[in-house]
């Protein structure tokens, strides 16, 4: 994991974070768990998630959810096939 030496805190470091290429093959093992379960508890259980990490880290979760659509530009990138896979599949298989 890449550090910068005056930011040490978890805050800093996923304010920091710009490698959203790096979180494709976590995302993917994250819904692989969970692709069984109807689309509200998969959305849900992932919000809840987020918010107790974010909680008991010390991070703000509604800064990490703006961070991530600012990031959005970069999650359209070349190498962008798992997010927009993960677009359909939840376009497609949470309603069902």
């Amino acid at each position: 994991m890449l550090r910068h030496p005056f930011r040490t805190s978890l805050a800093d470091r996923v304010s920091w974070f710009s490698q959203m290429g790096s979180l494709r093959e976590p995302m993917v093992a994250l819904i692989d768990k969970i692709q069984d379960l109807p689309g509200h508890f998969q959305i849900l259980s992932v919000a809840l998630t987020l918010y107790c990490l974010c909680k008991g880290g010390g991070v703000d979760y509604i800064e990490v959810m703006k961070m991530i659509e600012r990031m959005e530009s970069d999650i359209d990138g070349p190498y962008s096939r798992q997010f927009a896979g993960m677009r359909e599949y939840a376009k497609h298989e949470l309603n069902q």
